[in-house]
């Protein structure tokens, strides 16, 4: 029997939407990759305030600590908001 007689859904099979989800561990780690360059950049966008007004004077190290401070949490807001949509997204394909 020749490869023509089959018909094509047997060659390439389209896969449903309940076997395309993806495994929670891709999550995780795009969890620890997306934190850390959210941080990086909220820590960059934040440097263009000038707080040296809110500051006594040569106070540089109380200064990048409120940045320091404000990116992770800004960062990690950021993070877990947009995967847990994507997870949220995954659970209702897997459910279809």
């Amino acid at each position: 029997m020749s490869l023509q007689t089959y018909p094509r859904q047997i060659l390439f099979p389209t896969p449903s939407w309940g076997e395309i989800m993806i495994s929670a561990n891709v999550f995780y780690l795009l969890r620890i990759v997306l934190f850390f360059f959210s941080t990086y950049m909220v820590f960059h966008s934040l440097q263009a305030i000038d707080l040296s007004r809110m500051f006594k004077p040569n106070s540089t190290g109380e200064i990048r600590t409120v940045f320091l401070v404000l990116s992770v949490t800004f960062g990690y807001l950021f993070t877990t908001a947009i995967i847990s949509l994507f997870e949220y997204l995954n659970s209702l394909l897997g459910n279809l």
